[in-house]
């Protein structure tokens, strides 16, 4: 499974900023200010769209709504977090009193030009699901990197909120069979935290939800089945065989029973994916992973150099914040009491608390965009003139054909390169 950053990402995330330019109205002021600009949200899926220019000081961008509410920001170089224009400096607290907040048919407000960590996304509500909107961007001093944004009803929706599909949900149910077991739990035909089934993903277009369970196959073959607790809820698997790799099969069986499972190798570990659709059709695939776990260390550095990795290697759960960036919650505080410092060798190993174990299909290739940075002391880690370690461009990690072990991901201060060794 290839990790990709989004908006993780997705969170998940590297953070945002967007940069400006000079000029007057005779040299084209937008040719440095937003001529290379991207404007990215919940209200394009976090991938990042050009704007359509006006004229040299006003872009437009628009859009359909799946929410009332939506946030956006405005990146100076298009699809790039690194600058940005967006809501406040909070450090993602969307209710801060200064917040950039807007909504149909409101006058132009000024948005905030962000170098910081985690700032807050311009705020929008007010919208109509399935009606079209216009949001405005304005450049109102290219030498200071001044914009404002407004919104504007385009089109009128159709189809009221209330008419998107009910997702069907399977959560209090387990997953149950003879032929895997689950972490220490190897009586399937039992119920427990390990086979119960939560966690949904929902995709809010389709109704459609998905679980997934991960196993290590004790059989060839066997059965499986989905049920609650008083084996009053199967599904209809009766006549119906999954095999391994084999993608997802509809549970269709004329009655209700478990279903059939084979393909299997006995040891491996298996990923178990369980689809309902709004019209209670149940599908179930079954594909084999292999988990592997990340260790890191950043090499080069001086005895006390701080050291700090931001990027997609944590996704949506890693700690937000450039080391720059103040340091205000508690949570934030914590964090910084467990950066690595480097000892006498110059190495600064990040203890296993940060280690990543996760999963993907066995030989797959696997790719992760980063960025280290090192400060001369801990007590200087939030001042962005004390760093020692801070690449211009993001860094690249890659496995290719990954396996179950353990890689060290090794960072080398001195010439930014990247060492993978296999454990």
């Amino acid at each position: 499974m290839k990790k990709i950053l989004t908006s993780v990402i997705a969170a998940a995330a590297l953070l945002f900023g967007f940069a400006g330019c000079s000029g007057d109205l005779h040299d084209k002021p937008d040719g440095t200010i937003l001529q290379d600009a991207g404007i990215i949200g919940s209200i394009n899926d976090w991938i990042a769209a050009k704007m359509t220019e006006v004229d040299e000081s006003t872009y437009t961008y628009t859009f359909v709504a799946t929410e009332e509410t939506a946030q956006f920001s405005v990146q100076e170089v298009f699809d790039k977090w690194a600058t940005r224009w967006c809501g406040n400096n909070s450090a993602g607290v969307p209710e801060a009193a200064e917040t950039t907040k807007i909504e149909p048919g409101c006058d132009l407000q000024k948005m905030v030009y962000s170098t910081e960590a985690d700032p807050t996304h311009v705020q929008i509500s007010g919208l109509s699901i399935n009606s079209e909107y216009r949001i405005t961007v304005k450049i109102d001093d290219p030498s200071t990197k001044t914009l404002s944004c407004k919104i504007e009803l385009t089109k009128e929706g159709g189809k009221p909120a209330e008419s998107a599909p009910t997702p069907y949900y399977f959560d209090g149910l387990y997953l149950v069979g003879s032929c895997f077991k689950i972490g220490d739990m190897t009586n399937l035909w039992s119920f427990g935290p390990a086979n119960l089934i939560y966690g949904a993903s929902v995709d809010k277009k389709t109704g459609i939800v998905t679980y997934t369970k991960d196993i290590v196959a004790v059989a060839t073959e066997g059965e499986m089945g989905i049920n609650d607790s008083s084996w009053k809820n199967k599904q209809k698997g009766s006549g119906v065989t999954i095999a391994a790799e084999a993608g997802y099969v509809e549970l269709n069986g004329a009655e209700e029973d478990n279903f059939k499972v084979s393909g299997l190798k006995v040891g491996s570990p298996y990923r178990v994916y369980i689809q309902t659709t709004p019209e209670k059709v149940v599908s179930v695939k079954i594909e084999e992973i292999c988990s592997y776990t990340l260790t890191f260390e950043i090499t080069g550095l001086e005895e006390g150099n701080a050291a700090w990795i931001n990027g997609e290697f944590w996704g949506s759960t890693w700690p937000n914040g450039w080391p720059m960036a103040e340091w205000k919650s508690e949570p934030n505080a914590t964090l910084k009491a467990n950066i690595p410092v480097a000892g006498v060798d110059g190495v600064a190993t990040f203890n296993e608390k940060w280690n990543v174990v996760s999963v993907a299909k066995p030989g797959e290739d696997l790719s992760w965009s980063f960025k280290p940075v090192a400060a001369d002391s801990l007590e200087n880690f939030t001042a962005e003139a004390n760093l020692v370690l801070k690449p211009t461009d993001n860094l690249t990690c890659e496995i290719t054909s990954v396996e179950s072990c353990t890689y060290k991901i090794s960072i080398n201060a001195l010439n930014e390169k990247v060492t993978v060794t296999k454990q």
